[in-house]
């Protein structure tokens, strides 16, 4: 948008861009060469003064455009793909995927040729074919963006007579609908079934709260065979183990979390070697599987080190994912909240009369560690960390 608020510039999969006056919704030009078009555009920036703009594209080419007259004041190319780019004062600064950051001078360029909008029947009719093509190709055949694509195009055709090619295009239409329709109905039933599933964790962590722990490990084992957030969901069984003395089966559940700890949000990582450490320090004896004191607290140092693993940390730079739909937003905050209520304590509480007085305050440090990074240093007074060596992840 340009500071005065009165035009936008916007991009699209035809290639083009465009710019609009936002008061009337009119589209004032179309921004694309004649014979040099526009790779597909990943992102516009206005420069300050309001008339010109900056556009990258997806054959790594930044383009200079003036929006009053359409003219393309220059075209600049990078050895490597360009990944962000801004302006200031006449300098355009200019980051690449390979770490350059390029300084590019942009006042006084001379202007190109003039770049007309053409708006007939042959260029709309190139524009909806690049569409189509790149619908196939991103989101494959069987996509409802596809089937709103050949629809248009068919339309199109069969305004400027092409009727043979636009039922083409409608049988094509035809054969993939169903499918399309078929996968609608199988992401509406799963939607359905995260829903329900989220619903099986509030009450998972009601029934935990009142310590009925048969009935909270028959809800988290169903949420693991349904795949819903697997790792948490299994670091939070595995806290039910604990208080009913189930080492064995803990220390199966926290291997398996570990396994899938890619998956895993950055805070959780480390809460899963703290419950493995937890299972070793009160397992009456050395359960089959497990490693060393030592090596998990290797682990423990270098996912503590990482950025966003503790509580207070992750909760801060946690980023918002606009591009999810309401129910997935309910779905992600609910999650976070829940976590909260899943505390190390309780377990460590009832662990106690089974540790050493060193392993609960360790185990306690621990805990006050993984919830705020400031409690770090506390940890040092400990041996065991102290001569523990990181270990890779």
């Amino acid at each position: 948008m340009t500071p005065d608020g009165r035009r936008a510039v916007s991009w699209g999969d035809d290639k083009t861009l465009r710019v609009w006056d936002l008061e009337s919704g009119v589209c004032l030009r179309i921004l694309e060469g004649p014979s040099e078009g526009i790779e597909r555009v990943r992102g516009v920036h206005v420069m300050p003064d309001g008339h010109r703009a900056l556009s990258i594209s997806s054959d790594g080419a930044l383009r200079v455009w003036d929006l009053e007259s359409g003219v393309r004041l220059g075209v600049f190319v990078s050895a490597a793909p360009i990944s962000a780019f801004a302006s200031f004062s006449g300098v355009l600064t200019i980051g690449t995927d390979a770490g350059q950051v390029l300084f590019v001078e942009t006042r006084n360029l001379p202007p190109g040729p003039p770049i007309a909008a053409d708006t007939g029947d042959a260029a709309y009719e190139a524009s909806l074919r690049r569409g189509l093509d790149l619908s196939r190709l991103e989101n494959g055949p069987d996509h409802k963006e596809t089937l709103a694509h050949l629809v248009a195009q068919a339309v199109h055709l069969e305004k400027i007579g092409k009727t043979d090619e636009a039922r083409l295009l409608r049988e094509e239409h035809d054969r993939i609908d169903p499918r399309v329709a078929a996968q609608k109905t199988q992401d509406r039933k799963a939607l359905q079934m995260r829903s329900e599933l989220r619903g099986a964790m509030l009450l998972a962590r009601v029934a935990y709260q009142f310590g009925d722990y048969a009935w909270v490990e028959r809800l988290l084992r169903l949420m693991v065979a349904n795949c819903f957030e697997v790792p948490i969901t299994r670091c939070k069984l595995c806290l039910v183990l604990l208080i009913q003395d189930r080492f064995t089966e803990a220390v199966t559940e926290t291997a398996a979390a570990w396994e899938q700890r890619a998956e895993a949000p950055s805070d959780v990582v480390p809460r899963i070697p703290w419950l493995q450490l937890a299972a070793l320090y009160a397992s009456p004896g050395r359960e089959a599987g497990m490693d060393s004191p030592s090596a998990i607290l290797g682990r423990l140092k270098t996912a503590l080190g990482r950025e966003g693993a503790h509580k207070d940390e992750y909760k801060r730079q946690r980023p918002v994912a606009i591009h999810l739909d309401e129910e997935e937003k309910e779905d992600r905050a609910a999650v976070c909240e829940m976590a909260n209520e899943w505390t190390m304590r309780t377990v460590l509480v009832h662990l106690q009369p089974r540790l050493s007085a060193e392993q609960y305050q360790l185990l306690a440090a621990l805990d006050a560690a993984l919830n705020d990074a400031t409690n770090l240093p506390a940890l040092d007074q400990f041996p065991a960390w102290r001569d523990a060596q990181p270990e890779p992840l």
